[in-house]
């Protein structure tokens, strides 16, 4: 069974918005439940590969993009289930 993960095809979830910060990080707000994630440099720049080219070939972007999806931050696209943090 596939995770998805293979053809990096990925997305914000339903009702998560992404808003990139002055100093070069990202905050992203799930607005049903008003959940806060504020990510760094270092994730914010990992996060726009993997939302821009949806790139997991590396191990340690596919582990970050796991995290993500498994926390309700991204979906797989074509995954209409709804952030539920």
């Amino acid at each position: 069974m596939s995770s998805g993960l293979e053809t990096g095809q990925l997305g914000l979830a339903p009702g998560v918005t992404l808003t990139r910060l002055p100093f070069g990080g990202t905050v992203l707000v799930a607005a049903v439940t008003l959940a806060v994630a504020e990510c760094g440099e270092r994730d914010a720049m990992r996060l726009d590969l993997l939302l821009s080219q949806g790139h997991t070939a590396h191990p340690d972007l596919r582990a970050f993009a796991g995290e993500l999806i498994q926390s309700g931050w991204l979906i797989v696209a074509g995954d209409e289930r709804g952030a539920d943090r």
